[in-house]
């Protein structure tokens, strides 16, 4: 039976941190829930009148923004994305630790330059009242806006958070029973 060791103060930091990454997720997931139904709804709809619920496409497409930005973070901090070690396998761990460093911190540099900008937009969008193109049902669009540029911040961080996790070493789970041993 594996035992847990004290995690130091930055693997506490680092769990606290995963969990809240992860419940900022979770609109992503409802997002994706509200998108299948309204995807549904409309081809059930076009079926029966010959025309598509207004907006679709509007709503659809403004939805994945939330699905996908909101999820980003925590993806990186739970390395759920696919990592392609084809040539960096090879490498040394030094080496390995070198190159996510760089790619890691050019996508933090993105990231943040990103999401300055989108903010930027948000406001523009707020302030001259901008909707979205559709005629049918028009709606304003600086939420989507700053829902993006919050979802670039937090995939930012999480981003320079992962860079500063490479070079903390994590204590290793040990048994009870060596835990017995080394305790006496």
């Amino acid at each position: 039976m594996e035992g847990k060791q004290e995690l130091s103060g930055f693997w506490k930091a680092d769990e606290k941190i995963k969990k809240i990454a992860k419940y900022i997720s979770y609109p992503s997931g409802i997002c994706l829930f509200v998108m299948a139904l309204w995807a549904t709804a409309n081809v059930i709809w076009s079926k029966l009148t010959h025309s598509s619920i207004p907006s679709t496409t509007d709503w659809i497409a403004y939805l994945l923004v939330p699905t996908v930005f909101l999820a980003c973070a925590y993806e990186v901090l739970d390395k759920g994305f696919v990592y392609v070690d084809i040539v960096t396998g090879k490498f040394p761990p030094i080496v390995n630790k070198i190159v996510l460093t760089i790619s890691y911190s050019i996508g933090f540099a993105v990231s943040v330059i990103m999401s300055f900008k989108q903010f930027e937009l948000a406001f523009k969008n707020m302030q001259t009242g901008k909707t979205s193109s559709t005629l049918a049902l028009s709606f304003p669009i600086w939420p989507f806006s700053a829902i993006l540029a919050i979802g670039l911040g937090l995939m930012a961080l999480a981003m320079l958070w992962y860079t500063i996790r490479i070079y903390v070493k994590k204590p290793e789970k040990i048994s009870e029973k060596e835990e017995v041993i080394i305790n006496e």
